[in-house]
């Protein structure tokens, strides 16, 4: 039997076994997720202490931490990233790294000690 998705917003889709229609423009990521994850756990594609999410959303807490102009899209307030992210604000823990070329540029904020993952500060591209 061969499997089948259907991407359209107006089809059914045989995986989840869901129909969505056009106007159902946000649909629940949650419930899709669970039809999902019970589909493929049915077809023994998914051992089964395996855990499936969604995180559609999860960058809309940090939008307002972030402006655009252009296309240069940068950090407005680094302090408040850093303790949204549970950090403090230590100049001496942290240095800013900058890779640039001819058509882009990546700023990002290293920790010293390499105990937190880097924290993209400013990207931009097609520089010209």
């Amino acid at each position: 039997m061969s499997r089948f998705c259907v991407n359209s917003p107006d089809l059914f889709c045989f995986i989840c076994g869901l129909y969505s229609p056009k106007s159902q423009k946000n649909p629940d990521n949650a419930l899709l997720t669970k039809c999902y994850r019970s589909r493929l756990k049915q077809w023994n594609l998914l051992q089964p202490d395996v855990c499936v999410t969604a995180y559609r959303k999860r960058h809309n807490s940090y939008v307002d931490f972030y402006s655009k102009d252009g296309d240069l899209i940068y950090c407005n307030n680094v302090v408040g990233l850093l303790a949204k992210l549970g950090h403090q604000n230590l100049a001496d823990e942290w240095i800013l790294f900058i890779d640039s070329s001819k058509t882009s540029l990546k700023a990002v904020l290293l920790h010293i000690g390499n105990q937190f993952p880097s924290i993209p500060v400013a990207y931009g591209a097609q520089f010209t």
